[in-house]
């Protein structure tokens, strides 16, 4: 496996593992605020993912004659989420 998917690979189980952190948060009624704070470091977390993909990807992202739109079109969605 090539660094690059090994890389994204072990940012997907941290967040998998911080999901499951969540969870157990969660069925042990922690306080409102904690789980909050948890989820918002995990939004970061995947936004930092998303941006990751793209960059690990943009070569593979404009190719083809649809390459710029289907680009433009990650971006969106990155920056709408």
């Amino acid at each position: 496996m090539d660094k690059k998917k090994k890389d994204l690979i072990n940012r997907l189980k941290t967040l998998q593992g911080h999901a499951a952190g969540i969870e157990a948060m969660i069925e042990k009624d922690s306080p409102c605020d904690e789980i909050m704070l948890q989820l918002r470091a995990l939004s970061s977390s995947l936004k930092r993912l998303q941006y990751k993909v793209l960059t690990s990807y943009v070569d593979e992202c404009l190719e083809g004659d649809d390459g710029k739109e289907r680009l433009l079109k990650m971006l969106d969605y990155i920056e709408r989420n």
